[in-house]
């Protein structure tokens, strides 16, 4: 007899009585070793197409951590709050440790049409994003690049760029005060990856997925600088989101995306940020 994958037998319980007709791998995240299979930082997604002739999402959480219950928590809670805010997220309709089915609102992630017209759609879905309203009570954790000044000083220092004293100074002091005054929002953390967003057939995005680990309050410019460095974003993006990033916040998240070993590009960095503030 044929062994049962862990997956599929999470699967098939989330379904209960209702039988598979084929599974199709959605490709949100970036590819594994190999071109395998997509994943984000939380795990997979799927679109099963059932015998009946419907679809729904199996979003399955990879089981790597202590943590992975809580990142499964918090997705389900960002997509509650998206729905709320009107953003087109998807409804959790079934879920057990490590897995859960989700509605299927249809489209191809960003992924498959990163190449076609539909940047400004995914500009004006990003600043939907950032303007949802967030309630001084509202936490979705801590990451250390929160802090981006601290985060950028010991990502240089890992990556064998030491910053002088003047450039460290400069960083922990008047750049630090200015991030400081920069708004909040929800961010999803698009950068290396692109957003999870399905997009259907006249360019349109009808979900938003791949929303646990990476979503933060935090400057909505990490978001946007992250892709911007990372994608080479047209015109358009800009146009439909409204604004170019803050000058200070760009430098600073370009220099953490970039991940740069050049000492001079650093150094260039810091000047031009000394002439901003200080």
């Amino acid at each position: 007899m044929p062994r049962v994958s862990r997956s599929r037998r999470l699967l098939d319980a989330l379904l209960g009585a209702r039988e598979v007709a084929s599974i199709e791998e959605l490709p949100i995240g970036w590819p594994g070793r190999g071109s395998g299979s997509y994943r984000d930082d939380d795990g997979t997604h799927a679109r099963v197409h059932l015998d009946d002739g419907s679809t729904v999402l199996f979003r399955e959480y990879a089981q790597t951590n202590q943590m992975v219950t809580a990142y499964q928590q918090k997705e389900a809670r960002v997509f509650s709050l998206l729905r709320d805010a009107g953003l087109p997220a998807p409804v959790v309709l079934a879920s057990a440790d490590g897995g859960a089915l989700l509605s299927d609102a249809g489209g191809v992630p960003l992924e498959v049409v990163r190449d076609r017209a539909v940047w400004g759609a995914v500009g004006a879905m990003l600043r939907r994003l950032h303007e949802v309203p967030v309630a001084d009570d509202l936490w979705l954790g801590d990451r250390p690049w929160m802090d981006p000044v601290a985060y950028l000083i010991r990502n240089l220092r890992r990556r064998g760029v030491r910053p002088s004293r003047d450039a460290v100074a400069l960083l922990r002091g008047p750049v630090a005060d200015h991030l400081a005054t920069r708004p909040r929002a929800v961010c999803c953390g698009a950068g290396f990856s692109l957003p999870g967003m399905m997009l259907n057939a006249a360019g349109e995005v009808v979900a938003w997925l791949s929303l646990g680990y990476y979503v933060s309050i935090d400057d909505p410019d990490r978001d946007v600088v992250g892709l911007g460095v990372q994608h080479s974003l047209p015109e358009a993006f800009y146009d439909a989101y409204g604004r170019r990033p803050d000058p200070v916040a760009e430098i600073v998240n370009g220099l953490l995306h970039r991940r740069t070993t050049d000492v001079d590009a650093v150094d260039d960095a810091v000047a031009r940020l000394r002439e901003l503030v200080g």
